[in-house]
């Protein structure tokens, strides 16, 4: 007769847990049901339907850990009773826990389910692009990214946690089964962050080789709206078209760009004409490679093939050219004029 009770009590148990989800169920449905009528996408509606298959697998998941505890609690008090042996009792255990496990994993899916379907909101762009040959002869390629992610609200995953939550208070209290403080402080937070980690760059051309130095670079972090230039060496000539490659958050991206070429630029800085101390007339100026700041089109081109060291002419008379460094990467140059 005892025992006819508890099982009568754990039956009724069950059932009523089985019928709060299945009003449960209902009520969400309706609630999803009443948001604006607008028109959805293909992607919309198939982003709707992952979740709704996530959350009614996690609702089924709790369900059956409930059943799976009822199971085992009615077997450990018959137990006593020397009803049921203990093997049953601990096979009814594990499969109590594994409910358990198999109940949280599919929270965690839900939220999982969700960040995946959001990930567009998470968006690196290539601002700027800058092609230049530096003073030594190396074909240089600088790329400025961009973090333009805006920060994401997980809203369905936190309503349906809020209505498991919901759910617990028509359980007694003392058949309650507490949720791994982890996963509590998990879904404590509503929003994810912009800010992107981890993120992989590479150069490549059209064939998907990499042709630029270093062959991966990687960003550590890369904050919402913040920009980052980053510099490669080419290492494959006449380039005219590049692929920049991004690795982040399990995404793969190509950004196809083509290049403009910057000249070497050569800045006239200073000119004089001076008598040295034997008496000859002489000419020194003073070069910078690249524009002055503010000064951009006031520059001269220097001749292909000319470099330090070489002569140029002084009038009738052709002096070989002193060359020396200045302090800020400029260099004087001195000849003698007839």
């Amino acid at each position: 007769m005892k025992r006819l009770i508890i099982t009568t009590a754990l039956f009724l148990l069950v059932v009523q847990t089985c019928l709060c989800v299945a009003r449960r169920q209902v009520s969400f449905a309706q609630t999803t049901t009443q948001e604006p009528s607008a028109q959805k996408t293909k992607e919309e509606q198939l982003r709707q339907l992952q979740l709704e298959q996530a959350r009614l697998a996690m609702e089924q998941a709790q369900a059956r850990m409930y059943k799976k505890k009822a199971d085992f609690k009615e077997l450990e008090k018959l137990k006593g009773q020397d009803i049921v042996t203990g093997r049953e009792v601990n096979q009814a255990k594990e499969e109590y826990e594994n409910a358990k496990l198999a109940y949280e994993t599919a929270i965690l899916n839900l939220r999982q389910v969700e960040l995946d379907s959001l990930k567009a909101a998470w968006h690196i762009s290539v601002t700027k692009t800058r092609r230049y040959e530096t003073k030594d002869g190396r074909q240089m390629l600088q790329i400025t990214l961009k973090n333009n992610s805006q920060p994401v609200k997980l809203e369905y995953s936190l309503r349906a946690f809020e209505r498991l939550k919901e759910f617990e208070k028509n359980i007694p209290e003392q058949e309650r089964e507490e949720l791994s403080p982890q996963i509590q402080a998990l879904f404590a937070q509503s929003s994810v962050s912009p800010q992107i980690d981890d993120i992989f760059v590479s150069i490549m051309d059209k064939d998907k080789s990499i042709i630029a130095q270093p062959y991966e670079e990687w960003i550590q972090t890369l904050p919402e709206g913040k920009e980052l230039q980053l510099e490669f060496e080419l290492i494959k000539e006449d380039v005219q078209n590049v692929t920049v490659m991004l690795k982040y958050m399990d995404l793969i991206e190509y950004r196809d760009i083509h290049l403009k070429q910057e000249e070497p630029y050569i800045t006239v800085l200073k000119a004089r004409q001076y008598k040295s101390k034997d008496d000859k007339r002489r000419l020194e100026i003073v070069l910078k490679y690249g524009a002055v700041e503010g000064q951009k089109g006031k520059g001269v081109r220097g001749q292909e093939g000319k470099g330090a060291g070489e002569q140029v002419s002084g009038g009738a008379n052709q002096s070989p050219i002193t060359n020396h460094q200045s302090p800020e990467s400029a260099s004087t140059y001195a000849t003698e004029l007839n």
